[in-house]
């Protein structure tokens, strides 16, 4: 059995023993440090490190983004109040239209953004292009909550990258 010949400890937790070494850096890092990803373990600052390279949306695209959602859910709902009124028929349409709306939306917010990205941008984005449809939920019935739900989740899993197709 081998012994390590000196003792190592952990570069944030220096009481904490350890052997363990980050794979970017190779600093000692302990249990409650390491954070696993698919090369190794890391340290969390080499992983907040590698995470900032992805967010790369500057402020102004938190309100073009914005705009963007809000006037295409503003639109979106305008144009479904009527359809939305004809209870479980209208039901099933304002379900299919904002799922349509939303991908739209999640579309131009793209391209207005010219692709960058942001951790919160787009639940940003969801939840303020999901407010805009508000007249509809307030001058609709059940119609109105199913369009904002199709319409906001359907933006938000659309900008984030989620697909419920494999």
């Amino acid at each position: 059995m081998t012994e390590l010949s000196e003792l190592t400890y952990c570069k944030t937790h220096p009481t904490v023993e350890t052997g363990l070494r980050c794979s970017k850096c190779e600093d000692y890092i302990c249990t409650r440090c390491a954070i696993q990803s698919p090369v190794g373990y890391r340290c969390k600052s080499c992983i907040k490190g590698q995470q900032a390279v992805f967010n790369t949306a500057e402020t102004r695209d938190y309100i073009v983004g914005a705009l963007v959602a809000m006037s295409i859910g503003a639109a979106a709902a305008a144009i479904n109040i009527f359809p939305a009124s004809f209870g479980f028929f209208g039901w099933i349409i304002a379900f299919m239209f904002g799922g349509a709306a939303g991908r739209f939306g999640a579309d131009m917010v793209r391209r207005a953004i010219q692709r960058r990205r942001s951790k919160n941008l787009f639940l940003v984005v969801a939840i303020l292009g999901t407010l805009a449809t508000l007249p509809l939920i307030l001058f609709s019935d059940l119609g109105g909550f199913i369009f904002a739900f199709a319409f906001g989740t359907t933006i938000y899993s659309s900008l984030r990258g989620i697909s419920i197709r494999r």
